[in-house]
């Protein structure tokens, strides 16, 4: 078996939430092991579909679609990579009305964070209200992991109670943050 090990030094990671450090903390991995691998699509995406659009607006099509299509040929089995792009207005029009959740919505996202607005990665990780719920995002590491050939993520979470504990004076964040340690363990959603 084939295992991703993911270690998070929860109290140097300046993390303001368990979705923070865990998600971040694995798209920061994947980086250093996998540096031309997409990015999973676990970042609150409103946003970041609604500044496409507007760039999109802005650059018009053909240049937009060129930098959103830049390094993504597709490879097929058997066919070696396919010099067509992924995203044309058609493709792109029908992620977006797809919604949260649906496999190329999620492709979309992942495309425009690794390309158009590369930034957003840089940006979450000072944001707390950057990343989608701990337990969706768990699911979507888990197939992007998958994706990558591997058979498990290894969540290393260094000083977590530590983490907790020098917040204790807010019991609001530690009720919350606390509560999501049990998503960690028990998933609510199957494919994890």
């Amino acid at each position: 078996k084939r295992f991703l090990l993911v270690p998070i030094h929860m109290i140097n990671s300046g993390a303001k939430t368990l979705e923070q450090a865990v998600l971040g903390g694995y798209v920061q991995r994947l980086r250093e092991l996998h540096p031309d691998a997409s990015t999973p699509a676990v970042y609150v995406a409103e946003g970041i579909v609604e500044n496409a659009a507007d760039l999109r607006r802005r650059m018009g099509d053909e240049s937009f679609f060129a930098a959103l299509n830049e390094g993504s040929a597709e490879e097929v089995a058997g066919l070696g990579e396919l010099s067509a792009p992924r995203w044309d207005e058609r493709a792109f029009d029908a992620a977006v009305s797809a919604g949260p959740g649906d496999r190329d919505y999620d492709w979309l996202v992942s495309t425009l964070v690794d390309t158009v607005l590369s930034a957003y990665r840089d940006v979450a990780r000072t944001d707390s209200g950057a990343f989608v719920t701990l337990s969706e995002g768990l699911g979507t590491v888990s197939r992007h992991a998958e994706e990558l050939g591997y058979d498990g993520i290894v969540l290393f979470l260094d000083e977590l109670i530590l983490w907790l504990a020098t917040q204790i004076r807010d019991v609001k964040f530690v009720q919350e943050e606390g509560r999501k340690i049990a998503t960690l363990r028990e998933a609510p959603l199957a494919e994890r």
